[in-house]
């Protein structure tokens, strides 16, 4: 795992209230987040990382792998 992987997962379990956080679970059908708890979640990943993601690219946002991958894409438009 790397760091934006656990960054990502830590964010959500936080949101969701759960332990249990794997890359094909769905955000609002396996881990029952709405709306509000997808922009905390967004927030909270944005914050610990140092990054912005867009309300429309994190509307794309299905999965937690999705949610990783994105997060993975943004720091690293900052290396660059």
């Amino acid at each position: 795992m790397t760091g934006v992987d656990v960054t990502v997962r830590e964010a959500i379990r936080f949101v969701a209230c759960t332990e249990l956080v794997e890359d094909g679970m769905h955000l609002s059908s396996d881990l029952a987040l709405d709306s509000l708890n997808r922009v905390e979640c967004r927030q909270a990943i944005e914050e610990s990382l140092g990054i912005e993601i867009d309300d429309a690219e994190f509307d794309g946002v299905k999965t937690v792998g999705d949610a990783i991958r994105l997060a993975e894409s943004k720091v690293g438009e900052l290396r660059t």
